[in-house]
């Protein structure tokens, strides 16, 4: 008996509870929301390059001598044919009289019929084999470039084949590096990418493939690439290090979100969405109009919807998604998202699913 008033108590005070509606509303979250739209993305690879002269030139003595003269310094930029050291030769200029008088001298024998032309030819060759001596004296660049390191001062004596200096050539520049084996079927001759060095901050210099090596490094399991690179103002140098950005895949007219409306929870990718309920919310309007019983299915009355500062009618969706491409803040989304769909990129610290939301701008 004493069980049975108890239960009847707990029953009267449960229906009670249940006749007085709750006038607790729901706090509204302020967010900042954007619209899925469709636009284009590409797939970037990053990684490490260092840079190559296209020419490094070891410029040696070509006939043993004393240095008589430097006509550059280090660091100084040359043309093909500039004069870069002379060396002393003497005994060059003395030759060079000697065969220059005996060759007159065959000149009128064989004009006096004295010696055949063979003869005379071989007198010509000789000549010019001193003049050619003498020529040597002066070593001219080959290519245009920079000096590099001096190796010889004046007065120093070198041999034939003596280094005398380093001329590098670095416009253009050639950029190595390595991918992935995985992305070779994605790379090609021609290809542009974009180069950053710390010595130049902010600055963006453009490259192109042209070279991919046939073979796969058996270690690193990467293939060796090169890129020519313009270098006008000569600020980038050999051996210096960069970063390198390929483009190695793009696609156009894909679905797009911002970065930061991506969040992850148990290994699965979600967003939220602006869900408006304003349809639904007449609808329960109506059907309360016409049983006189609050709406019950959003957990707010729909007579005090319309009361909450800024609201319209939109609450918080929570979507899981599948996403592809990132680049530069934007994400491309697989699965899960419409084009149109209004999703929350920012105010997401606090929200939930079904929470009242309040948009506001920048």
């Amino acid at each position: 008996m004493r069980n049975f008033a108890l239960l009847l108590l707990v029953l009267s005070i449960c229906s009670c509870a249940k006749q007085v509606p709750s006038t607790k509303e729901a706090k509204p979250l302020y967010v900042k929301v954007e619209q899925a739209s469709l636009g284009g993305v590409e797939k970037q690879f990053e990684t490490a390059g260092e840079l190559k002269a296209d020419k490094e030139i070891l410029v040696a003595a070509e006939r043993q001598g004393k240095i008589e003269q430097i006509y550059v310094r280090e660091g100084q930029s040359v043309k093909a044919g500039d004069v870069l050291i002379k060396i002393e030769g003497q005994d060059v200029d003395a030759d060079l009289t000697k065969a220059q008088s005996d060759y007159q001298s065959y000149q009128r024998l064989f004009d006096e019929g004295a010696i055949s032309k063979q003869e005379l030819v071989n007198y010509e060759a000789q000549l010019k084999r001193v003049e050619s001596q003498r020529d040597n004296l002066k070593i001219r660049a080959i290519s245009s470039g920079v000096v590099g390191v001096i190796y010889v001062d004046p007065g120093d004596y070198v041999n034939r084949g003596d280094k005398i200096l380093d001329l590098v050539k670095i416009y253009p520049l050639r950029v190595s590096y390595s991918v992935p084996e995985k992305l070779i079927s994605k790379i090609a001759i021609g290809q542009k990418l974009e180069l950053r060095a710390d010595s130049e901050p902010g600055k963006v210099f453009e490259a192109r493939v042209d070279f991919i090596s046939p073979r796969v490094d058996p270690n690193s399991r990467a293939v060796l690439l090169r890129a020519r690179i313009n270098n006008p103002s000569s600020k980038l140098k050999a051996n210096q290090f960069v970063r390198v950005k390929q483009t190695v895949d793009s696609k156009d007219a894909v679905l797009l979100v911002r970065e930061e409306a991506i969040y992850l929870d148990q290994g699965q990718e979600y967003l939220y969405l602006a869900e408006d309920t304003s349809s639904l919310r007449a609808l329960a309007k109506q059907s309360n109009a016409e049983n006189q019983e609050p709406a019950g299915d959003d957990g707010i009355a729909t007579s005090d919807s319309e009361n909450l500062p800024g609201n319209d009618s939109r609450v918080a969706k929570r979507v899981a998604v599948k996403t592809g491409h990132r680049q530069e803040g934007k994400v491309e989304i697989l699965e899960g998202l419409s084009e149109g769909d209004t999703v929350i990129y920012a105010g997401l610290h606090s929200i939930y699913p079904g929470a009242q939301l309040v948009i506001v701008s920048d």
